[in-house]
């Protein structure tokens, strides 16, 4: 050992301690809480987001974009929970007429930019309270304006998805077994980490721009980091949880999907805002709180 050098574990400490304040300031701040709220507004939000989708290819007369939508997000998804989520998709948007798009749409708009606001607090309790903007009606309306920026960004990206791969002409409730042509491993894996990415955009965009955390990109890639690869893992755990130990149709019976869709959400949510709590604690490592910048 070199003489002088600090012992491994004193190392291992120092290493260590950001991830141990950062659990602390997740657990003082409510993160489990706002992680709930996040979870239970972005589970409303989905089926009348895939609905819309399915009710606006039908219109388009472009059932592929739906396919390359599912396709697409559903890789994130562990396919205990895609596999019921699209099914109940494929019901709700069969009996419904396309007349129904503008009020589908818009039940989405507001479901989705209700969770938007949420995680724009649940942010701001890690980072420094967002300046006044004109009270919570106009950060409500912000929120909605940035959820159709957002869909429509997703919904041209489906399409081109759709217009440049051979994706079969109807899109099925449930996956089958056998890849369907065009949507092959090198697709698959390529709308996995497209997804991914769309992810990571999102969550550089709420960390920056969502709130006034008063950190510049540098310093907000770590807490991003550790956010994915902890909603991948803690999403592969739950499916393993599921799957062997508690499966949610012995413990929810008919609900076993919505509740399923619930948890995914929430260990999520947890990753996401865990990332914030993180981020705050380097920012401000003596004070163990967030830094007001």
């Amino acid at each position: 050992m070199t003489v002088g050098a600090p012992p491994s574990g004193s190392r291992l400490r120092g290493r260590t301690a950001p991830l141990l304040r950062a659990g602390r300031l997740f657990a003082a701040r409510d993160g489990t809480a706002y992680a709930a709220l996040l979870a239970m507004s972005a589970a409303f939000a989905t089926l009348p987001m895939f609905v819309s989708i399915a009710l606006a290819s039908r219109w388009l007369a472009s059932p592929d974009i739906l396919h390359a939508a599912e396709r697409g997000l559903f890789a994130l998804w562990p396919k205990l929970i895609a596999r019921p989520v699209a099914q109940a998709i494929a019901a709700a948007a069969d009996g419904l007429p396309t007349t129904a798009l503008p009020l589908m749409a818009l039940a989405f708009l507001v479901l989705a930019g209700n969770a938007l606001e949420i995680l724009r607090t649940g942010l701001a309790r890690f980072y420094a309270p967002a300046a006044a903007d004109g009270g919570a009606l106009r950060r409500r309306l912000r929120a909605i304006l940035l959820v159709a920026a957002g869909t429509a960004f997703a919904f041209a990206l489906a399409s081109l998805v759709a217009a440049l791969t051979d994706l079969p002409p109807t899109a099925p409730a449930v996956e089958p077994a056998a890849p369907p042509p065009g949507a092959g491993p090198l697709l698959f894996l390529g709308q996995t980490l497209g997804g991914l990415a769309l992810v990571a955009g999102g969550l550089v965009f709420a960390h920056t721009r969502l709130v006034a955390s008063g950190l510049r990109l540098r310093a907000v890639l770590p807490g991003i980091a550790v956010s994915v690869v902890t909603w991948i893992a803690s999403v592969n755990l739950v499916a393993l949880y599921q799957t062997h130990v508690a499966p949610p149709q012995v413990l929810y019976g008919p609900f076993a999907a919505a509740f399923a869709t619930l948890l995914f959400f929430f260990v999520g949510a947890c990753a996401v805002l865990y990332g914030a709590a993180l981020n705050a604690a380097l920012a401000a490592p003596s004070a163990g709180a967030p830094a007001n910048r």
